[in-house]
């Protein structure tokens, strides 16, 4: 008989096991150890108290890993993965599963639960429906042609920071919204670091240099998106804001990532919008991505999570060479009364 447990009740080696054996077969290679399975959790914000192991007795045959958090004033799960072993794959341990774990964020009071999935994984993709989550967007993962070789996205293996170049001086630990808005210069509570004068074309933008947390101050920053693009996700992440005007008119979010020898090894973009009162949209996209993106040699470079929907991006990220790698879904569902009418 299977029971849904917590994953605090699971030894590290079960938890372990069942991840490798839950994702065997799976699209990519899943295949972790135990000091990656930590640091997942924590880089992923997943959290063991509500995340659950299915059992058949004593044998640990299926997981759903959850994440939960505040992001614009609402509580957002994620399901930061699912997986059954192969022998009890099509006996309905998935959608027991599911369904415990949304029991789960109604029991903490979740507005929106959201989830991803591979697009040409279809049955999963039905599951997350027959149980009310609606797709509400693809998310690309692009890499950039001729770059170097490399899995994906990067992920952060140690220092992250460094200048984009030597106009770009490194972000203050941390910030307030007020200081984002103008574009203030650091102060004694810590604040953005001086401005560089991009020097585009028409002399019209002022960058600076902050953290991730920095972009999610703005007014314009999407609440709701996905989670592993989301400023919270990325602790050693960064900002870059153009100002026009003393105004900020967008963002470029992104993260770097170094050799143990100090070389820079990869520059992920997770987000790059432009202020929807800002008058050339394109030309702050542009901007941002050329600042982000160019002079960096033979690093790998990647954009990750990035909305199909974004067309203006993807538009502007194919002109410079980036190609689709993988497609996942993401989905929500609605955890407010009125949603589970």
């Amino acid at each position: 008989m299977i029971a849904i447990r917590k994953l605090t009740e699971c030894t590290l080696d079960q938890a372990v096991q069942v991840w490798n054996e839950g994702f065997s077969g799976y699209f990519v290679d899943m295949t972790t150890n135990p000091g990656a399975y930590m640091t997942r959790q924590a880089y992923d914000q997943l959290s063991p108290q509500h995340s659950i192991v299915a059992f058949d007795g004593e044998q640990p045959v299926g997981f759903v890993l959850t994440g939960i958090r505040l992001a614009g004033g609402r509580k957002i799960s994620w399901n930061g993965g699912t997986g059954i072993i192969p022998a009890y794959r099509g006996q309905g341990v998935g959608r027991k599963l599911i369904e415990a774990a949304l029991d789960i964020y109604r029991q903490e009071g979740v507005d929106t639960a959201t989830i991803e999935a591979f697009a040409d994984n279809a049955p999963a993709i039905a599951l997350y429906e027959s149980v009310g989550y609606v797709t509400r967007d693809t998310l690309l993962a692009l890499r950039k042609a001729g770059g170097s070789a490399g899995g994906g996205p990067a992920e952060v293996t140690g220092e992250s920071r460094g200048a984009l170049d030597n106009a770009l001086p490194p972000a203050a630990a941390e910030t307030d919204a007020a200081a984002v808005r103008a574009g203030g210069s650091a102060n004694a509570s810590g604040g953005l670091t001086a401005a560089a004068r991009h020097n585009d074309a028409a002399g019209r933008y002022t960058l600076r240099h902050g953290t991730a947390r920095d972009a999610g101050l703005l007014p314009f920053y999407p609440a709701l998106g996905a989670w592993k693009g989301h400023w919270a996700s990325l602790p050693a992440g960064e900002s870059l804001i153009a100002f026009e005007d003393g105004e900020p008119a967008g963002y470029a979010l992104y993260q770097r990532v170094y050799e143990a020898s100090g070389k820079l090894a990869g520059v992920t973009l997770y987000q790059c919008e432009a202020s929807p009162d800002n008058r050339d949209p394109e030309a702050v996209l542009r901007t941002l991505l050329e600042a982000v993106l160019d002079r960096h040699g033979g690093a790998s470079l990647t954009a990750s999570h990035i909305p199909s929907s974004r067309t203006d991006l993807l538009r502007l990220l194919e002109e410079r060479g980036f190609r689709t790698a993988h497609e996942m879904v993401w989905m929500v569902r609605d955890m407010t009364v009125e949603g589970r009418a």
